[in-house]
């Protein structure tokens, strides 16, 4: 069996050959509408279920592109389908469902950043208002460095937990014209051992250069007439109850990111929206804030299907753009892709980046089997899961571009199938684990 993938709109063109997008969300899925089966007779795919896939989401979804290239945030329980424009003419013709763990933007205010309880760094010049932001309303925040005495900004005092986890700060800053100042995202922690996180950025041609002491990961992603400028930094228990993001529009000169180091003599301005802070390793979609912290929770896809008694061999398919925590230092938690099956046994496919490899498992009441493959690189990554002898105690192979993992030992066998539930994009150690 395979998860159907809707085809390109454009005969020939892979899916999702990005040339101008790098996901910022956990993985993008081809959309899926039926369960599959293979008949060999006539050689044909035959759907095994007429039922459309269930898809919940107990709150607001964070932003995803749509047609025209602008970011819009969508409702309660709406699945969300990024458009892709794979071959860069400006057209965002292919389109992908989105899929996301649950996150918490605590950062307050975040698309009015005028106002408070960000404060000023210094006395910047603050117009609220100013500019058209990436999801086409006229909400941009403008600071502008007009002293050329000191650094001027604003920032943001946020309570976290004295603990050891990581925080992830992003911010979409506005693509600036020849002669603009150089940008700075940083993260400060206080209260116990001082922590501090710095990413500059050339808002001219998006070129970052990182600069504080305990950054983990940092990253830019090109949103429109927007960069989507990202720091993550990680607490250490020493008493730090106190994250402060702050952004300054003029670190240094034009073109200047030989060195980090502020120049006070810097004067600029730019445009801000959009701020967020999650206790995430990366960003994920942008959740507007107003007055008191939102949370995205987990996106869920499933529905119910029949097997017949006797099947016993089946494979499950997942294409899905490359997630952005592949490839970097502080990487997620294990992210289930696929499963299928029910209290009397699993089949799943889930990427364990810790471990930098891509499991299928079989789930049985006593014995279970894994097999793994590395992530693989490039964009997008197609994994196969093979399962046989599934009724009289099975074994899983799985395989990720570069061919097939061995066979795994034999598992027990599954008692029967009977009515099974489909899952997509759930998260946990496994899908079942998943809340």
């Amino acid at each position: 069996m395979t998860i159907a993938t809707k085809g390109s709109t454009r005969p020939g063109v892979p899916f999702p050959r990005q040339l101008n997008y790098r996901s910022n969300a956990l993985f993008h899925f081809r959309a899926a509408d039926a369960l599959l089966t293979h008949d060999p007779v006539d050689d044909v795919l035959k759907a095994v279920t007429g039922e459309a896939p269930t898809f919940s989401r107990a709150s607001v979804g964070g932003l995803a592109c749509d047609v025209f290239g602008d970011v819009r945030q969508w409702g309660q329980a709406i699945p969300r389908i990024k458009m892709f424009d794979i071959d860069g003419d400006g057209y965002y013709e292919t389109s992908a469902l989105l899929m996301e763990t649950a996150a918490e933007n605590v950062c307050l205010r975040s698309g009015a950043i005028q106002t408070g309880p960000w404060a000023n760094v210094d006395v910047p010049a603050v117009t609220g208002n100013d500019a058209i932001a990436p999801d086409r309303s006229v909400t941009a925040t403008k600071i502008e460095d007009d002293g050329g005495a000191s650094l001027e900004g604003r920032d943001q005092d946020i309570t976290v937990a004295n603990d050891s986890t990581t925080w992830c700060v992003s911010v979409f800053v506005k693509k600036a014209a020849a002669g603009a100042t150089v940008v700075a995202l940083r993260l400060q922690l206080s209260v116990g051992a001082a922590r501090e996180a710095l990413v500059l950025l050339d808002p001219i041609t998006g070129d970052i250069l990182t600069g504080g002491a305990e950054e983990v990961d940092v990253g830019v992603i090109e949103y429109g007439e927007y960069w989507r400028l990202w720091c993550t930094v990680a607490n250490d228990s020493s008493g730090n109850t106190t994250l402060t993001p702050a952004l300054f529009p003029a670190w240094r000169l034009t073109g200047d990111l030989g060195a980090v180091a502020s120049v006070d003599a810097a004067q600029g301005a730019n445009h801000f929206w959009g701020a967020q802070v999650e206790n995430t390793t990366f960003p994920t979609s942008y959740v507007a804030t107003v007055a008191a912290a939102v949370t995205r929770v987990v996106d869920s896809l499933g529905y119910t299907i029949l097997f017949a008694p006797d099947l016993d061999e089946f494979t499950l398919y997942v294409e899905l753009a490359r997630p952005l925590w592949a490839d970097l230092a502080d990487q997620s938690a294990t992210q289930g892709l696929l499963q299928v099956g029910d209290t009397n046994g699993r089949m799943s496919i889930y990427l364990d980046p810790s471990g930098d490899v891509i499991t299928g498992q079989m789930d049985t009441a006593t014995v279970d089997r894994t097999a793994t493959v590395a992530i693989p690189s490039g964009d997008p990554i197609r994994v196969t899961a093979q399962f046989r002898t599934v009724l009289a105690g099975g074994a899983v192979k799985i395989g990720a571009g570069a061919g097939f993992s061995a066979w795994s030992a034999d598992a027990s066998a599954l008692a029967a199938w009977v009515a099974s539930q489909v899952l997509v994009g759930k998260y946990g150690t496994s899908l079942a684990d998943a809340g």
